[in-house]
Formats: C-alpha cells, sequence, structure tokens
C-alpha cells in the first residue's frame, strides 16, 4: 500500500515537473505554436488537479485498507461527538427547558 501510494504520488509529481521545465526551457518559440501551447496547458491543467488528488487518496487508501485507521478514526469521531446516552450540558437543558415555558406560556393564552 505505502509502495503503491508513493508510487502514484511520485509518478504525478515527475509528470507535473518535466512539463514545467518544458514550458521554461522551450520559452517563447512553444508560446507562438498556438496548437502546441493549448496541449501544454491541458496537461499542466490535468496534471495541477491530479497533484489534489494524491492528498485526498491517501486518505482514502487507508480509509479501506487499514484496519487500525479506521478504529482510530472511529474513536476519535466518538470523543467528538456527544453521545445519546449522556445528559445534555446545562446551557442546553435550560435552554429547552425555556422553550418549553414559552412554547406553554403561549398555549395558555
Amino acid at each position: 500500500m505505502l509502495v503503491a501510494t508513493s508510487l502514484i504520488y511520485a509518478l504525478i509529481y515527475f509528470t507535473f515537473n518535466i512539463l514545467i521545465a518544458v514550458d521554461w526551457w522551450a520559452g517563447q518559440s512553444l508560446r507562438e505554436n498556438d496548437e502546441t501551447s493549448v496541449v501544454l496547458t491541458k496537461m499542466l491543467s490535468v496534471t495541477d488537479i491530479l497533484l489534489d488528488f494524491v492528498f485526498a487518496y491517501n486518505f482514502y487508501v487507508y480509509l479501506i485498507t487499514g484496519k487500525r485507521f479506521r478504529s482510530e478514526l472511529r474513536d476519535l469521531f466518538r470523543r467528538c461527538l456527544p453521545s445519546s446516552s449522556s445528559p445534555p450540558p446545562a446551557a442546553a437543558a435550560a435552554a429547552a427547558a425555556a422553550a418549553v415555558a414559552m412554547v406553554d406560556a403561549g398555549n395558555d393564552v
């Protein structure tokens, strides 16, 4: 898994850097040829999008294949989210009681 992720990362970054080098090296002569310039611009755009994909790719690979990663992620979310069995915080309970009281007062009128 680590080798595959590293190879994809290296391949995409290598391609992007080669395209940047070609653009820099060819300079103005490349930009004068409209067709070549359009192809190079499109290739740079695609590889730039793929560069962002690499970072998201790592998360999903580990999520799918890593049992320990999934269990630690689950534990993290359990600590962050309030459980349904725990009593509500005092402020939330007071707000709920005030809302009920307001509704009850409105029904009496």
